[in-house]
């Protein structure tokens, strides 16, 4: 019988990698206009 590991490679690198890439976050920042005390929060569920 063959034994497995599986082992969780999380994809949040991949992901931010992408966003930079595609410059999600500087066409963000151009729609909404970059300001000092925009505050901006993420929150999980």
């Amino acid at each position: 019988m063959i034994q497995l590991t599986v082992k969780n490679l999380d994809h949040l690198g991949i992901i931010a990698a992408i966003v930079d890439e595609l410059g999600i976050v500087d066409y963000i920042n151009q729609q909404l206009g970059e300001k000092d005390t925009t505050k901006i929060s993420v929150t999980h569920r």
